[in-house]
């Protein structure tokens, strides 16, 4: 007997609608509908749909499905939901609580998709069910009507339902009206007199939606049969979204790297220590520690803490921070509570300079390549100017590996290296230096990287500015640190600090990782400077803040970009100085710009410690902090508490380490706690230990791979987990709303995938009597098993018939789509019959069987 009460849906409901919100789903409101099992029998018959017409095979279904489930030999659905708007789920009565907050976060991931995937965009939520009831009350009329009855009705449902998939498979494509084709056929014959089309045949072109082919055109079907065969073929546009998205679908409705940690070497991604399992020391808050045990845990609960001061930490749930006094799971803060910031001058630096590993590209020339095949320069220019080349000794061949070659001779940036690249004589420091540090600052700020074309060639990087004192500076740097002397170009109001050495500027990308193009919302400090020593630090700050800083009368000092991860680290490497800032968003209503801009403010006591420690280098505004300054007789301490503002949920990875004796470490503003042990918790529900175990136990059934076959929810879940990991989580949001199965396993899976899940293809051999396996997921069977896969998902095991002709004596001809797989040849029979039982008159059915070309 269950014990749950209306209630505890009512909870839990509330409970994973928020949960999804935060992970930024978008769902039809959905409406559950509570049933026992007949009912719930009675809707897998009517495939999920109440107010479907009348047909035996539904009873049928019904009947199939009771017998099994009473005699033990099937089970029942946890979920069935509805596409509509407002969505209809139903939950079964007799099951557990466990059970149907599954089906619960189930149905909301299913209506997301519904709501955004493309497949989708025809199917009409809002007027779905009213559609549906219209179907079935016009069937339920004719059925009724003694002209009609029950058995012409179902003979001609039967013969709709065996080519019910023989529609359109690709939802919102508009296809061309035969007026709008005999245009274009007649313009393609006004350019071209040998051009001559039959015109009058029908149809123009391949015609793949036979239901309503035949309902438009067959000669001898009554008003009632027609709309029959229309309710049948709209049902089917229906249905078929669902069909071609099954394992997306399944994948999607069942599904923290970046935090930086004070170490010996500086500040490092936590994901790096992890995944490449460092042996650094991290800062404990006194003194340095040793690091053992790493950790990564996958698809766990996390929680992302974003204080009104904008300081953010992002961890699983029942990780710990201190605060007032205390070790704090993160699951336990709430939005209001007061947490404190810790900063950490006090934090010894690194004290050597970071190293530069640089190896200048090797530069292959034409002339070197054309010589590394043996052709000839004069047979390699007929075959660029598209001239004839005989393919006497292989030289057409050879041309296309010459061409490939210079294709494909391009560094990492992009940059394509020719003879020009050593035309000076450049010098790359060892070592980032000061001058350097401050030179990453600049181009951090007001600077960036532009390619003349697509393929990142000619690339240049530029340093903008209004100051000429930046100006000097800046171009001396550039020749002090690589005997290079910048273009200078004057603009309106402004100056262009221009670098053109290939050699230079691949070297500043490869180095400190800027990328070409419209950046600004996207950079970031580079990785180097966080492991760099203080006076190198400085010096990178101190060109940021004279690029992109402003100095107010009131002494404060603000700094804006349009990137928020690089004003967030911004913001936490000030912290090692013992500087407070506040992070602010500001809207910026200019069409022309960026949506949003963020502003790091400081002021008071840590405007004097900014300037005390970093200053601005440009002198106008460091002469606004000085006079501030002098006037300033004493200053207000500023508190280093702040409170929370917001907390998110999502899922997704989290690593973590041990530290030896104290098990703490410094991560941006907080102090974090390690624990040895980890649960991967798979909701994030915070589900009570009464729940926990089942609720653990039914998701790995629902998602386990089956013995010989495929099972949707397995391959959806584990793909999507592949690309979360990968690429994150917007990747994957993106996934949702533009892919079907086909595109999403094509373009996705990989070898890796593929071994790791151990696919394999397999068939039944006439001669052998028995199935063997055809091909392994190795390196040159992989893609063999997911072409194989791919051939068997959803609608792909239902082959493609299209109309071709109309012909003499109103004869139809119809033409299968063959892919390598012949048709059933009892099955095929049997949906020619049904065919022209609409037809009316004579049907020609054309395949391939055997290799050979067959007619029925």
């Amino acid at each position: 007997m269950n014990t749950w009460t209306e209630s505890d849906l009512f909870h839990w409901d509330e409970k994973i609608c928020r949960a999804a919100e935060d992970l930024g789903l978008d769902w039809h409101p959905i409406d559950y509908e509570i049933i026992d099992y007949q009912e719930m029998l009675g809707a897998m018959a009517y495939v999920g749909l109440p107010t479907h017409y009348r047909h035996w095979s539904y009873g049928k279904e019904y009947e199939r499905t009771h017998t099994l489930y009473n005699m033990g030999q099937t089970g029942l659905p946890y979920e069935m939901i509805i596409n509509s708007n407002p969505s209809i789920a139903y939950l079964m009565r007799e099951n557990a609580l466990d059970t149907h907050i599954l089906t619960m976060a189930h149905c909301v991931g299913h209506s997301d998709f519904f709501k955004n995937n493309r497949m989708f965009v025809n199917t009409d939520p809002n007027n779905i069910i009213d559609t549906f009831k219209a179907a079935a009350k016009y069937v339920r009329k004719l059925i009724e009507d003694p002209s009609v009855g029950v058995d012409k009705v179902e003979n001609i449902l039967d013969a709709a339902h065996s080519i019910k998939y023989q529609v359109p498979r690709q939802p919102g494509i508009k296809y061309k009206t035969r007026d709008q084709i005999i245009a274009i056929e007649k313009k393609k014959m006004s350019e071209n007199p040998k051009y001559n089309p039959n015109l009058n045949k029908i149809p123009l072109r391949p015609e793949y939606n036979l239901l309503k082919f035949v309902a438009e055109h067959s000669k001898h079907l009554k008003e009632w049969e027609r709309n029959l065969i229309l309710i049948v073929e709209e049902s089917s546009k229906y249905f078929i979204p669902q069909a071609l998205t099954k394992v997306m679908n399944e994948g999607w409705a069942c599904l923290i790297k970046g935090n930086l940690i004070n170490t010996s070497m500086g500040l490092l991604p936590i994901e790096d220590i992890v995944e490449n399992k460092k042996t650094v020391d991290v800062y404990d808050g006194i003194e340095y520690k040793k690091v053992y045990n790493w950790f990564k845990n996958k698809g766990v609960k996390r929680i992302k803490i974003i204080t009104e001061a904008g300081y953010e930490l992002h961890g699983g749930n029942n990780h710990k921070i201190y605060t007032n006094n205390k070790w704090s799971p993160l699951s336990e803060l709430a939005p209001g509570d007061e947490i404190e910031i810790l900063t950490s001058e006090s934090e010894p630096w690194t004290s050597g300079y970071c190293r530069l590993n640089y190896e200048p590209p090797q530069i292959v020339t034409k002339t070197q390549i054309l010589k590394e095949n043996s052709l000839d320069p004069r047979t390699y220019r007929k075959f660029e100017l598209g001239k004839i080349v005989t393919n006497k000794r292989n030289a057409l061949e050879r041309c296309k590996i010459v061409e490939h070659k210079l294709l494909s001779r391009t560094s990492k940036c992009g940059a394509s290296f020719g003879k020009r690249a050593n035309a000076m004589d450049i010098t790359l420091p060892p070592y980032l230096t000061e001058d350097l540090g401050y030179l990453l600052g600049m181009i951090t700020g007001d600077g960036g990287f532009h390619s003349k074309n697509k393929n990142h060639q000619k690339t240049k990087c530029y340093i903008t500015t209004g100051d000429y004192e930046t100006v000097v500076k800046i171009s001396e740097i550039i020749k002090k640190c690589f005997g290079y002397e910048p273009r200078v170009q004057p603009l309106q109001n402004k100056w262009s600090i221009n670098i053109y050495s290939v050699i230079l500027n691949h070297f500043l990308m490869s180095n400190f990782g800027f990328n070409s193009g419209k950046t600004s919302h996207t950079k970031k400090i580079p990785d180097l400077i966080f492991q760099s020593p203080k006076k190198v630090v400085v010096n990178f700050l101190r060109g940021y803040y004279d690029a992109d800083g402003c100095a107010a009368k009131d002494g404060s000092v603000i700094l804006s970009s349009t990137s928020k991860i690089l004003i967030r680290q911004t913001q936490d490497l000030l912290l090692r100085f013992g500087i407070i800032t506040k992070l602010n968003k500001q809207k910026n209503y200019n069409p022309q710009k960026h949506n949003t801009c963020y502003q790091l403010y400081l002021a008071g006591e840590h405007s004097r410690t900014f300037h005390n420690e970093i200053t601005f280098g440009l002198q106008r505004k460091r002469r606004i902090q000085e006079n501030w300054l002098s006037k300033k007789k004493w200053f207000k301490k500023q508190s280093n508490k702040t409170k929370i503002k917001k907390i998110v949920h999502d899922i997704g990875d989290t690593y973590d380490f041990s530290v030896e004796d104290t098990h703490r470490y410094r991560s941006g503003a907080f102090l974090n706690h390690n624990c040895t042990i980890h649960h991967k918790i798979v909701n994030e529900l915070r589900l009570p230990d009464s729940l926990h175990l089942p609720f653990i136990k039914l998701h790995n059934q629902v998602v386990r791979p089956h013995l010989g076959t495929l099972n949707p929810y397995h391959l959806g879940f584990k793909l999507f987990e592949k690309i979360i990991n990968e690429k994150g989580f917007e990747e994957a949001m993106m996934v949702r709303e533009i892919h079907n199965d086909i595109s999403f396993l094509r373009f996705y899976i990989d070898e890796e995938f593929m071994r790791e899940n151990n696919y394999f293809s397999y068939s039944f051999k006439k001669d052998k009597k028995a199935s063997t396996i055809d091909e392994i997921s190795d390196k040159e069977g992989w893609e063999a098993v997911r072409d194989q896969m791919i051939q068997n998902i959803g609608l792909n095991r239902v082959p493609i018939v299209y109309v071709d002709e109309i012909e003499k004596n109103n004869i139809l001809s119809l033409i299968h789509e063959h892919d390598g797989r012949d048709l059933d040849l009892t099955y095929a029979n049997k949906v020619h019959r049904h065919i022209g039982t609409l037809w009316g008159d004579e049907l020609r059915l054309f395949s391939i069987v055997e290799n050979e070309i067959w007619e029925f």
